[in-house]
């Protein structure tokens, strides 16, 4: 069974289960219990999950007698804004009201008596510089948990979005040591292949089976931290917000931008017309400072759920509909007088796509865009975090198997 906490749109369960597809036989997954206390998220959730309804309860006060025993496997991502570095977070971690949650995990682990086995947590960077990253590592140890953590984003995985985040991967074995190592990828190995519009999976699971450490690694209070770079060599990623060739955007082997776009065929008139980005906004001084992307570049800033509410780098991309390339998006005061009625924020769809969500995941139709915006903005990647179960998961099932034999 597994208990999904901070269980949002559903994110951790479907990359639990393309994670497994393949590993049925040796980890059969039973029941899986969503533990969200947002009304937006939880109906996304049951309307993708056979109306299956998610535990709306502050977390803080679950017993122990409803944990104890339940659950072979935790995900959770936690409230992040404890954590958060950008320019307006107040960065109280510990203090902040919306740690307690996750405070409360922790006691209720060390307290139990029948563990999970597997644990497996995502948050933004900040996190592992924190104190409270330390008392967890301190918890798990204490419990007899080993781990290996990540720094990733989804450039590592062909993905063309910038959005660096922390994972943990724990299990209950005090012999599951990082990985520490130096491998050179040949060259065809970075080649990215076309998106597949049936779901991610046929895609991945090519490179599913061989995961391996990053050369530049550093240490969090003595952990290793490796990161794990499956398709892209890491030392491109510092060219992420350089010009690339012919002024492309993104470090080689990325996906274009262009293989998540839906056709402006198949998008409505009411929906585009919703999206497009108005005079107004254009018109701004500020607006010059924004982040457009054409259909052939291969990097998108982190979306938010801020997104198509806050304009500014820092809540996502625009999609510039004429310019394939954004470095030749020509700059003004006045935006509007090239460009009105060209650029476009991403639709949430696109945004599914982007964040690896398969073809079939949908929104209840009483939902307006901007709430399908906070949704997908509180996610997590589910093509990162699929490749860091699959990955674990099989190296487990095989040291299992090669014990048993």
């Amino acid at each position: 069974n597994v208990i999904e906490f901070f269980s949002g749109i559903g994110g951790m369960r479907l990359a639990l289960r393309d994670a497994t597809i393949d590993l049925q036989d040796r980890i059969p997954l039973g029941e899986f219990k969503a533990v969200d206390t947002s009304e937006l998220v939880n109906q996304v959730y049951r309307h993708n999950f056979n109306n299956e309804e998610p535990w709306k309860v502050n977390i803080e006060t679950i017993k122990l007698k409803d944990l104890d025993g339940k659950a072979k496997i935790w995900t959770m991502s936690p409230p992040c804004q404890p954590f958060t570095t950008t320019r307006d977070s107040k960065q109280l971690q510990a203090k902040d009201p919306r740690n307690k949650a996750f405070v409360h995990i922790m006691k209720s682990l060390e307290t139990m008596t029948d563990r999970p086995e597997y644990i497996f947590l995502e948050n933004v960077k900040g996190f592992c510089h924190s104190e409270t990253h330390t008392e967890w590592t301190e918890v798990l140890a204490r419990c007899g948990y080993s781990w290996r953590q990540y720094l990733l984003t989804p450039f590592h995985f062909r993905v063309p979005n910038n959005r660096m985040r922390f994972y943990m991967v724990i299990r209950k074995d005090e012999s599951f040591a990082p990985d520490v190592g130096e491998y050179k990828y040949d060259e065809g190995e970075r080649e990215a292949p076309e998106r597949n519009w049936d779901g991610f999976s046929k895609d991945i699971s090519i490179v599913y089976h061989d995961i391996r450490p990053c050369t530049r690694s550093c240490t969090i209070n003595g952990q290793a931290l490796d990161t794990s770079y499956l398709q892209l060599d890491s030392s491109l990623l510092h060219k992420i917000h350089e010009m690339g060739d012919d002024d492309v955007t993104g470090p080689a082997g990325v996906n274009e931008v262009s293989n998540y776009l839906i056709p402006r065929e198949d998008i409505d008139d009411a929906e585009h017309n919703d999206l497009v980005v108005g005079d107004s906004v254009l018109q701004k001084r500020w607006a010059q400072g924004l982040s457009f992307v054409g259909a052939e570049d291969r990097c998108t800033f982190c979306f938010t759920s801020s997104y198509g509410q806050s304009y500014n780098r820092a809540s996502g991309s625009l999609h510039h509909m004429q310019c394939p390339r954004g470095k030749r998006v020509s700059k003004g005061d006045d935006m509007s007088i090239q460009h009105s009625g060209v650029v476009r924020l991403f639709s949430p769809k696109e945004l599914l796509y982007i964040f690896g969500f398969p073809d079939n995941y949908s929104f209840p139709t009483s939902m307006t865009t901007r709430q399908k915006y906070r949704a997908i903005g509180q996610s997590i990647n589910k093509i990162v975090v699929q490749m860091l179960m699959h990955s674990e998961l099989c190296r487990c099932a095989a040291k299992k198997e090669s014990v048993s034999s």
